[in-house]
């Protein structure tokens, strides 16, 4: 039999089943292996895109009652690595998926336990098993019927536990391991004996306020919060790649109820300022708008987020309002941030160029030139104004000069060519 199944060590025998028992359990089998599978998935902080589809299926697998348990067996017999992208999983799980979301709710809320149950466990002498491989052994058995499940369910019940205890040193697998009583009792005495149940609690007070010290040591939390932000703003993203602006929205509103209150706003005021930018490079200018709001109404002091406000209003033809915040991020960033003050004043700029109010363009754009001459935005801007009053050679110049010291800026190889288009040079423009 053994070469015959090689290095197989999960096998089931079974005797007197008809067909459709046998394809039920297999069905039944895979199920549970299939949910192992997906919630592995799920808690890996490297899997980020297709956990909402991991989710939905593993959803339709937790209405079966055999697969819970069989997870269950299995995931309260250690606690989750430091690792574990739980709080990413939570998020995924709690927009549509509420079967999934109930059970790592429960697992999570249940760690302190599980780990507890697991320093009992592992307090226990080797030489009580025999070696460590007798050790391993009996742990694989223990998992496989439900051993450390029963524990962490009822370790706070003194009474159920003595019932657990019996039946499970009556169960066969259990039986055939060497010195099963004795170890059984090494585990389960602790937490149905009063004084040493007493001592075992304030061990896991200690553990619990150690993991907790740990975590916050490490700063586990703050990098879990941002890898979930980031990757709802990739969600979000393609999202709005797909042109389905409804899951943008909808999805924006589940990141803001995530992050509120998980730290500063400015936290929160960046990712909606992100998402904006990105909305406007898919052409979704109302929807920037919205999120510019949103970021103005947390952090209203905040210059860059002023600014990126400007740029929406001024991508929705609120050309006033536009102005006036421009300046407003200007007075904010003045003396303080170099690049954002440059920000604002090439925002409100541009907005008096859209206006036609050439002149004053000019001006603001000229000036920073002086002030910053390795600009691009400021000289690209420059010669935008030039090239819409016609002034046709000026502008050449201007953007030949950018186009040699910056040979990749689009904007600059772009209005080179429609300046030569202007003036009728269509074969050069051709060749631009």
């Amino acid at each position: 039999m053994r070469f015959l199944f090689g290095e197989v060590t999960d096998l089931r025998f079974v005797k007197d089943l008809r067909r459709e028992d046998v394809a039920r359990e297999l069905r039944s089998d895979h199920d549970k292996a299939s949910a192992l599978d997906l919630i592995l998935m799920l808690l890996d902080e490297d899997i980020s895109k297709t956990k909402p589809l991991i989710a939905e299926a593993l959803d339709d697998l937790l209405t079966e009652e055999a697969v819970v348990i069989y997870l269950e067996k299995i995931f309260y017999a250690k606690p989750l690595p430091a690792e574990a992208a739980w709080e990413d999983a939570l998020y995924i799980c709690g927009q549509m998926f509420p079967r999934p979301h109930a059970w790592l709710s429960s697992l999570i809320e249940k760690q302190d336990d599980i780990a507890w149950i697991k320093n009992v466990w592992d307090s226990i002498s080797t030489d009580i098993f025999g070696n460590e491989k007798d050790r391993a052994n009996f742990q694989k058995i223990a998992v496989h019927e439900g051993i450390f499940r029963d524990l962490v369910l009822h370790c706070h019940d003194s009474v159920k536990l003595g019932l657990i205890n019996i039946n499970t040193a009556k169960n066969e697998g259990v039986k055939a391991l060497p010195n099963h009583r004795t170890i059984l009792q090494a585990l389960f005495t602790p937490f149905r004996n009063p004084r040493e149940k007493r001592v075992l609690e304030d061990e896991r007070e200690e553990t619990v306020s150690n993991r907790k010290k740990g975590r916050q040591r490490l700063g586990l939390d703050r990098e879990i919060i941002k890898g979930v932000v980031q990757r709802q703003v990739d969600y979000i993203t393609v999202a709005m790649k797909n042109r389905d602006l409804a899951v943008a929205r909808r999805s924006t509103d589940d990141l803001i109820l995530y992050q509120t209150g998980k730290g500063e706003p400015i936290h929160l005021v960046k990712s909606l300022c992100q998402i904006a930018q990105n909305a406007k490079e898919f052409g979704f200018y109302e929807f920037q708008l919205e999120l510019t709001e949103k970021a103005v109404a947390l952090e209203y002091s905040d210059a860059w987020t002023q600014a990126q406000h400007g740029d929406a209003l001024l991508r929705n033809s609120r050309f006033d309002e536009a102005l006036k915040t421009y300046e407003i991020a200007i007075s904010f960033s003045l003396g303080k941030n170099i690049e954002t003050e440059i920000v604002g004043k090439n925002g409100y700029a541009e907005v008096l160029k859209a206006q036609g109010r050439f002149d004053e363009a000019l001006k603001i754009y000229e000036e920073i030139r002086r002030s910053h001459p390795e600009d691009v935005v400021a000289k690209t801007g420059y010669a935008e104004v030039l090239k819409a009053q016609g002034r046709f050679d000026e502008a050449l110049k201007i953007y030949e000069e950018i186009r040699r010291s910056h040979p990749e800026n689009v904007v600059a190889k772009t209005g080179y060519a429609e300046v030569l288009r202007a003036q009728g040079r269509f074969d050069e423009a051709l060749n631009i």
